[in-house]
């Protein structure tokens, strides 16, 4: 997170909302994120907490205190991978939370699921991706030819996926389908917005397990495959009303992301078999 700052409002500022004039001077930041720092108290005005609509005046003092980002995750190289199935063609994996799908384009993040599958089998590709913070299943190809065809299955929707997650609040009704357009913040990546005009279809069934106090425990299957799909439909308002469970980026950060990838189903390439392989969630 970048350094604080302290501003000064000149003449020029004056008159301008407090989000408005941050955007402006603090360009490393999104709007966004600035915002959110104002709701949580880390930004002042002449020593006081602020607004966002704020109007500021000329010789304001603003003072911004970016709050400290804590780390969900321990350190990936510390983390174990599961094999769950492995033959010629392709390997199943059951991904811990904290661990990367593909390596990072920084140096830093090169540890990842294919980083270790690759010092074992040169070959190893991902067919499809889980967030750093989500975890479960997830399959990989050895070879070009089965890495296509797996990749033609899940763009046919042929691949059964369930993922199973805590809610952080309550869900009216049992079950359901949430059908809301998504795309990506462009001030704010990779947060996703919902926009049913520029966005592209994502549709969710969901359908509760258990509800104890205020969460709520659902089964989530993903009928497309947009980043962040799940939770965003779970998180907005005309979705599930209720973020999933340590969600740093739609609800609240805690302990981890309660979302795991728990059912994984899909015809073998090769053999024709079905395959279908459960984990279930550690939480």
């Amino acid at each position: 997170m970048a350094a604080g700052r302290r501003l000064v409002v000149s003449p020029a500022g004056a008159g301008r909302r407090l989000d408005v004039f941050l955007a402006a001077e603090i360009a490393e930041v999104s709007r966004t994120q600035l915002t959110r720092h104002v709701a949580e108290g880390a930004v002042t005005v002449n020593g006081a907490a602020g607004s966002p609509s704020r109007k500021l005046r000329a010789g304001d003092v603003v003072v911004w205190t970016p709050p400290e980002v804590q780390p969900t995750e321990i350190l990936a190289e510390d983390i174990p991978l599961t094999i769950v199935h492995e033959d010629r063609w392709l390997v199943v994996v059951d991904k811990p939370c904290g661990l990367l799908s593909v390596p990072g384009r920084d140096d830093r993040l090169q540890d990842s699921v294919v980083t270790r599958l690759r010092a074992r089998w040169p070959g190893a590709t991902a067919v499809h991706r889980l967030d750093l913070d989500t975890s479960g299943l997830l399959v990989a190809a050895k070879d070009p030819a089965t890495h296509a065809a797996l990749q033609r299955a899940f763009a046919r929707r042929e691949v059964d996926k369930r993922y199973v997650a805590w809610l952080d609040g309550p869900v009216a009704g049992d079950r359901g389908t949430v059908a809301l357009a998504l795309r990506v913040d462009l001030d704010d990546r990779p947060r996703q917005l919902v926009d049913p005009e520029h966005g592209k279809p994502a549709i969710t069934d969901w359908q509760v397990v258990d509800r104890a106090g205020a969460r709520t425990r659902v089964h989530l299957v993903p009928r497309t495959g947009r980043s962040h799909q799940l939770r965003v439909h779970a998180a907005h308002p005309l979705g599930l009303g209720a973020p999933i469970v340590g969600d740093r980026l739609y609800g609240r950060a805690s302990e981890r992301l309660a979302l795991h990838a728990e059912a994984l189903a899909f015809v073998h390439p090769h053999t024709g078999q079905r395959l279908r392989f459960e984990r279930p969630a550690p939480f």
